[in-house]
């Protein structure tokens, strides 16, 4: 299995935007076959820092 987190800050007024971004990918994410690999989104206590986890069965996917 590959993990790979990704971690980073934005500025407040681009929050709202960054969530905006986060949730068409994720829209599109939910069409393909989970089985194979898991993607999740955290949001830091200060709202504005964010960090992404994704884990994937194989370096092919």
């Amino acid at each position: 299995m590959i993990i790979v987190k990704v971690t980073y800050t934005v500025s407040p007024d681009f929050v709202i935007k960054n969530q905006e971004n986060i949730n068409r990918f994720l829209k599109d994410f939910k069409k393909m076959d989970s089985n194979k690999f898991r993607y999740t989104i955290y949001l830091g206590e200060d709202k504005k820092t964010f960090t992404h986890i994704s884990m994937y069965q194989n370096k092919e996917i």
